[in-house]
Order: C-alpha cells, then structure tokens, then sequence
C-alpha cells in the first residue's frame, strides 16, 4: 500500500496542470495594436512555469491573435499516509 501510494504522489506531482490553454487576444480598435508576455516572476516558478507561444507580436485592426498557453510545471506537495492494516 505504501508503494502504491508513493507512486501516486509521483504521478500527480509530474503531471502538467493545465496542460495547455488558448488565450484569444481581441482588438476592437481600427488600429493595429501590440502585446508582450512579461516575465514570469522568480518566487513562482518553484510552483509551475510557462511558455506563451507566440510570446510578443501584433493584433490586427479589428482582429485577434491566439496564444498558446502550456504550463510546464506543477508542484504539489508530497502526501504522506498513515494506513493501518
């Protein structure tokens, strides 16, 4: 039982949380507009990092541009049990 639980803390620590989102970034505007993804903070990422593909570009004028976000990280603290048999 101990064995199956450590291999379930494992598993759940190295699973990507969320895997990937799409985020759609709309401009209203009649005029083209600009975005950049700021660095990620350095006291968050021993919880989870991640990427945001593409990470600066343009919005079209009364367009949209689709961003992936995947996080590549997740840390969940280690679960231990106490099982009596």
């Amino acid at each position: 039982m101990a064995e199956y639980l450590e291999s379930l803390s494992l598993l759940l620590r190295c699973l990507p949380f969320p895997p990937r989102q799409t985020i759609r970034l709309s401009n209203p505007s009649k005029l083209p507009a600009k975005f950049e993804v700021q660095p990620q903070e350095e006291g968050s990422m021993g919880l989870a990092t991640y990427t945001v593909e593409p990470s600066s570009g343009g919005v079209p004028a009364m367009g949209e541009q689709v961003c992936i976000d995947a996080m590549c990280k997740a840390c969940l603290p280690i679960l231990r049990y106490s099982v009596e048999s």
